[in-house]
């Protein structure tokens, strides 16, 4: 992300794990040592830190949230391994709020523990401060609203967005097919978007302020353990490297981190 100038959507229709990869993005970023927020509308604190666990340790998030006893022992090591990353996230709920956040809320989050990125999961689960009533008007403020938070405090803020139901199960995307508002679509300096074709995912830049779109990852995923796999394809920007040898450097990288240790 641009570290001062990014206003990034992740989009995706309903239950295709935009979450997820959410709270895949926020670890990464905790991981480098940044201070990160996460606002979550729909899951509680310990949900969400559920969710955050198995991408960390790759223990089966069902395996977590049951109780599951044979998890334990691995469970208590990857929290004692968790302590160790350089960064830190803050989780801001609804249910912490009294209700969906404004832009100002998640503004006090931010001055509150001083964060370096924010992550908004998502934004039809926000109010907007001017109490537009219309649907389409609600929505384009608070896009709106986002944008001038971000131009003010400097920071990326990442906004996870619905796709519309215009979409066909097997149509790429583009950015009017967001729901909700135009307007999100004018404002985000980058947009990805998130398709489930199992077993696989497949991510493509829609809109990069800074760079081309149009650009697809393709990804094995494993949404239980948290595992995301990228598949070199003929299509990806492979710097020079023919497709060959992209594919043995992944596959020896694999290698080396597959130890059975999860940590």
């Amino acid at each position: 992300w641009d570290r001062n100038e990014e206003y990034g959507v992740v989009t995706a229709r309903t239950g295709k794990g935009k979450s997820f990869l959410i709270s895949y993005f926020a670890l990464h970023c905790a991981k480098l040592g940044l201070k990160v927020g996460i606002y979550s509308g729909e899951m509680s604190d310990t949900k969400l830190g559920f969710r955050i666990d198995t991408l960390f340790s790759h223990i089966s998030n069902y395996s977590i949230m049951k109780g599951d006893k044979s998890v334990e022992e691995a469970y208590r090591k990857s929290i004692d391994a968790f302590k160790n990353i350089e960064g830190s996230i803050y989780v801001c709920t609804s249910q912490m709020l009294g209700g969906f956040a404004t832009v100002n809320k998640l503004k006090a989050f931010i001055e509150k523990y001083n964060l370096d990125i924010l992550f908004i999961d998502q934004i039809s689960l926000m109010e907007d401060m001017r109490n537009n009533r219309v649907r389409f008007e609600k929505f384009e403020s608070i896009s709106k609203d986002i944008k001038s938070l971000q131009v003010d405090l400097q920071i990326p803020i990442i906004v996870a967005a619905q796709l519309g139901r215009s979409i066909e199960k097997d149509e790429d995307p583009d950015t009017t097919n967001i729901a909700l508002s135009d307007r999100i679509a004018q404002d985000a300096t980058l947009i990805i978007s998130m398709q489930r074709k199992e077993p696989n995912v497949i991510l493509q830049l829609m809109k990069c302020r800074d760079g081309s779109s149009g650009n697809k990852l393709v990804y094995t995923w494993d949404v239980d353990k948290g595992i995301f796999k990228w598949i070199p394809t003929d299509d990806d920007a492979l710097k020079g490297r023919s497709k060959k040898n992209s594919c043995e450097q992944v596959s020896e990288e694999y290698k080396k981190n597959d130890t059975g240790d999860p940590f």
